[in-house]
């Protein structure tokens, strides 16, 4: 019997956690756009019920580990298979962090707070950057280097946010070509 595919196995596992997370993040960012505090909660709420799936994520990964460790059939996979268990660890801290913005701004909504346009056009890059990371990975191999400028740019958007001026270039996002402030 030959042991389980660990990259495979991680892979699938993943897809249900990054696929409507990709999904929630544009919706914020459409809502927020909106100012449409139904819209946000939705978001919101779906953050909160991939926790669940991340579990699962997690328990894979813990097998998939286990094979490599124990199958000798696996053990060249050893060095990919800890990239991937670093890629989960940063997702699973994106996606909190996500939680805490969504959180955020829906009660920035609810209590009619000013929340500045940048916010919706900077979660929409966000999504757009998960999006191509993901896709970095499957059959079609998105460039990570386009994922990496995309999340440059989140960067710099934010210490611009800080007072840090910089020079922001423009970035595709779903909705256009997308310049804050």
């Amino acid at each position: 019997m030959v042991p389980i595919h660990p990259q495979r196995t991680v892979q699938r596992l993943a897809e249900p956690v990054l696929d409507p997370a990709i999904a929630a993040l544009h919706n914020l960012g459409a809502a927020l756009r909106r100012r449409d505090l139904d819209g946000t909660e939705q978001s919101l709420t779906g953050l909160r019920i991939l926790g669940s799936r991340v579990t699962a994520l997690d328990e894979g990964l813990g097998a998939a580990q286990e094979v490599v460790r124990l199958a000798p059939l696996r053990w060249h996979q050893r060095r990919s298979l800890v990239r991937y268990t670093q890629a989960v660890r940063h997702l699973e801290r994106s996606l909190y962090g996500c939680r805490a913005v969504a959180r955020r701004l829906t009660k920035a909504l609810r209590e009619d707070e000013p929340i500045p346009e940048e916010f919706a056009a900077a979660i929409e890059l966000l999504a757009t950057s998960m999006h191509t990371l993901r896709r970095t990975t499957t059959p079609e191999r998105a460039d990570p280097q386009e994922a990496r400028r995309q999340i440059l740019t989140l960067s710099s958007w934010s210490e611009r946010r800080r007072g840090r001026p910089r020079r922001i270039p423009p970035v595709h996002t779903p909705t256009g070509w997308a310049t804050p402030g």
